[in-house]
C-alpha cells in the first residue's frame, strides 16, 4: 500500500471539536474537568490528531512529529480509502473484525478488570464492536483497574478505537511498530529511548526456542561449518524479504503473530525473538495498563519466514519448544486453561503453537484481586516473570552451545577453528543484555511512582526485579565467555599456524641437507663434462681424479652447513687487529 504524507491540520480538527481543551495528544488530557477523568476521542478524531503532531516540522515545534509520519498514515488509512463514516465501516467491511470463525485465529483483544467491583473479569473482544465494555466498564468505576491485551499485527481501525477510548500515548504505538517507522522515510533513530521517556513504557523480549531435525547430505557431514554458515546466509536474506513484507499492510490479517529476529545455533535449534510491549497509564486511584503481544494466530497461519521451510513436511520434522515455568508444587495442581473462555482456537497443531499465545485466555488467576487493584506493576507480574522464564531458557540452551564450542576435545579435532559461532551468539547476547537492562530501569521507576506499596506487591515485584538481575548477570557472563572462547579459539589458531611454519622449515631443512649432499658431485661432473681446451677432446680421466675432487668439495661444503664460518672469520680478523693494537702500544717506535 502506497503511503502519503499526512495531510496539515488545525488543532481543532485533530480533536474533531472546535474546544481544543477537549482533544487529546500525546496520551494526555489537556484540560480535565476532574483529576481521575479522561477526555475519550472518536476513532477518527484520534487519527487526526496523531497525524496534526505529524506535520510539525522542526520549523514549527521544539517537538517535532516528523518520526510520527507512519504512524499517521497508517491509522489515517481507512478514511482515505473510504469516504463512510467509521460506524458504518466497522461493521460493514468484514476485515476490519477478526474473524472468529477461523479456528486457528484467535481474539485481537483481550480486557481484564481487576477493580474490586468487577461484574465480570474477563472480556474477550472478537470485534470493534466489543469495545463498548470499555466503556461501560469506565462508568460503573471510575478508580478502574484494567489490562487491555492486544495480540498480532493490528488493523489501524482497531488501533484508532482503542486509541480513541482509552487516549493511549500515540509513541507506545510508534514503538511497538517500530518495523513500520521508515517506510520510505528516512530513520529518526529515536530508539532506544532515554530512561526518563520510558517511565510508563516497556518492551519485553520473549524467545521461543525451534527444534528442527533435518535430513543432512554428504556435504553438511563433512563440512558442518560451512553448511551452517550456508544456513544462516541464508536465514538473513529470508528474513529481510519477511521484514519487505510486514511493511505491507495488504499481506496481513488482523491478529496475524509477528517475528522481530530469527537466529540460527545449529543443525538442530534455532530461535525467534517476540516483543511484549507494555504502557501503564495511572489516573487518579486507578490505572489502565495495555498489553501488546506479538503473538497472535500461529506462525504457520500467518505470514512466512525463514522459519518455516516450504518443504517442511517432506524435508524436516519442525517444534516449538514450550516455556516451561516452575512454581512451587505446580505438578500437583491443576493448571489448565478452563474451557469456559469464550477466546480458545484450534490447538491440535501444536508443532507451531507458542506458549505466548495462551498468555491473555487465562490471566491473574493466582493474582491477589485487592493488591492487583492497587498495584498496576504486581497485576502485571505474572508477564514479567513468563519473560523471564524464556528469557531464562534461551541463555541456558545458548550457554550449551558456547560450552560445546569451548569443548577442549572439539577444539583439538577442528581441522580449521573458527570464531564465528562465538562471535553470533555474542551479538545476540548484547542485544538481550540493553533490553533486560532496559526493564530493570522500567521495574524501578514504577516502584517509585507507586502509590500502593503492600508487602504481597513489594514481595512478588522484588521478586521479579532479582529475576531480571539475575539474568543481565548470567547473559554478561555467557558474553564474557564468548569473549574468552574467542581469544582461545584465536590462540589455538596462532599456535596451529606457528606448527605448521615450524614443520614446513623442518622440511625444507631436510632439503637443505639433502642438497648438500648432492650438489658437489653433481658440480664434480659438470666439471669433468665441460668441453674446454684444458682436458682435450675426448680425453679420458681416471675414475679416482672424481673422487679426488669431490671429496674436499663435500668436506668443505659440510663445514660451511655446520659451522659459522662467516662468524669465524670476522672473530678472527677482529682479534688480529686488537693484537696488533696491542703491540703498537707496547712497543712505540
Amino acid at each position: 500500500m502506497a503511503e502519503q504524507n499526512p495531510p496539515r491540520l488545525s488543532r481543532a480538527q485533530a480533536s474533531g471539536t472546535s474546544d481544543p481543551s477537549s482533544s487529546c495528544l500525546g496520551g494526555s488530557t489537556i484540560k480535565q474537568k476532574r483529576k481521575d477523568e479522561i477526555q475519550s476521542l472518536k476513532p477518527r478524531a484520534y487519527a487526526d490528531a496523531v497525524a496534526a503532531h505529524s506535520s510539525l516540522s522542526i520549523s514549527d515545534s521544539l517537538y517535532p512529529g516528523n518520526s510520527f509520519s507512519s504512524l499517521a498514515s497508517c491509522l489515517r488509512s481507512p478514511y482515505e480509502r473510504y469516504a463512510r463514516d467509521l460506524t458504518q465501516l466497522t461493521i460493514n467491511v468484514p476485515e476490519l473484525a477478526t474473524n472468529v470463525s477461523d479456528p486457528q485465529r484467535p481474539c485481537f483483544a483481550a480486557l481484564y478488570d481487576f477493580s474490586l467491583n468487577a461484574a465480570k473479569k474477563a472480556v474477550h473482544l472478537h470485534n470493534i464492536e466489543g469495545l463498548n465494555e470499555l466503556d461501560e466498564a469506565s462508568s460503573r468505576n471510575k478508580g478502574r483497574a484494567q489490562i487491555l491485551f492486544l495480540n498480532g499485527h493490528p488493523s489501524p481501525q482497531w488501533l484508532n478505537a482503542i486509541g480513541g477510548r482509552l487516549c493511549v500515548d500515540p509513541e507506545f504505538y510508534q514503538r511497538h511498530l517500530d518495523f513500520r517507522a521508515a517506510i520510505s522515510r528516512p530513520d529518526y533513530f529515536t530508539l532506544p529511548a532515554l530512561p526518563s521517556a520510558s517511565e510508563t513504557m516497556a518492551r519485553l523480549r520473549i524467545t521461543t526456542i525451534g527444534y528442527r531435525q533435518p535430513r543432512l547430505g554428504f556435504s553438511a557431514h563433512q563440512h558442518p561449518q560451512r553448511y551452517l554458515d550456508r544456513l544462516r546466509s541464508e536465514a538473513a536474506k529470508g528474513m529481510t524479504q519477511y521484514e519487505n513484507t510486514l511493511r505491507m499492510e495488504d499481506k496481513w490479517k488482523t491478529g496475524d503473530s509477528i517475528v522481530r529476529d530469527f537466529a540460527i545455533h545449529d543443525t538442530e535449534h534455532f530461535t525467534i525473538e517476540q516483543d511484549i510491549s507494555i504502557c501503564i497509564d495511572r489516573i487518579g486511584h486507578g490505572w489502565n495498563a495495555m498489553v501488546w503481544l506479538d503473538v497472535g494466530a500461529t506462525l504457520e497461519a500467518s505470514p512466512h519466514g525463514p522459519w518455516i521451510s516450504p518443504k517442511k513436511h517432506k524435508e524436516d520434522l519442525l517444534e516449538f519448544l514450550p516455556t516451561i515455568q516452575q512454581k512451587t508444587k505446580i505438578a500437583l495442581k491443576n493448571s489448565s486453561i478452563p474451557s469456559t473462555s469464550n477466546c480458545t482456537y484450534n490447538h491440535d497443531n501444536g508443532d507451531f503453537l507458542q506458549s505466548g499465545s495462551l498468555l491473555h485466555l487465562d490471566y491473574g488467576r493466582k493474582l491477589d484481586q485487592e493488591t492487583a487493584s492497587t498495584n498496576p506493576l504486581y497485576a502485571l507480574s505474572d508477564i514479567f516473570r513468563f519473560a523471564a522464564t524464556s528469557e531464562l531458557q534461551f541463555l541456558n540452551m545458548l550457554a550449551t552451545k558456547i560450552a560445546k564450542e569451548m569443548d577442549p576435545t572439539i577444539l583439538v579435532q577442528q581441522a580449521n577453528p573458527t570464531v564465528a559461532n562465538l562471535l553470533y551468539s555474542r551479538q545476540i547476547l548484547e542485544s538481550h543484555i540493553q533490553r533486560i537492562e532496559e526493564n530493570i530501569q522500567f521495574i524501578e521507576a514504577q516502584r517509585r511512582l507507586s502509590q500502593s506499596q503492600t508487602p504481597k506487591a513489594n514481595a512478588a515485584i522484588e521478586s521479579v526485579q532479582k529475576d531480571f538481575q539475575a539474568l543481565t548477570s548470567r547473559a554478561k557472563s555467557l558474553s564474557a565467555q564468548c569473549d574468552r572462547g574467542m581469544t582461545i579459539i584465536m590462540n589455538n589458531a596462532t599456535i596451529r599456524e606457528s606448527q605448521r611454519a615450524i614443520l614446513q622449515a623442518e622440511g625444507v631443512a631436510k632439503l637443505t641437507r639433502l642438497a648438500f649432499i648432492f650438489i658437489p658431485p653433481s658440480f664434480t661432473a659438470s666439471l669433468f663434462g665441460m668441453n674446454v681446451k684444458q682436458f682435450g677432446i675426448g680425453a679420458s680421466v681416471e675414475i679416482w681424479l672424481y673422487f679426488v675432487i669431490t671429496v674436499p668439495i663435500m668436506l668443505i661444503a659440510t663445514l660451511f652447513l655446520t659451522t659459522d664460518v662467516a662468524g669465524r672469520c670476522r672473530s678472527l680478523f677482529t682479534w688480529a687487529i686488537r693484537r696488533k693494537k696491542i703491540r703498537t702500544n707496547s712497543f712505540p717506535l
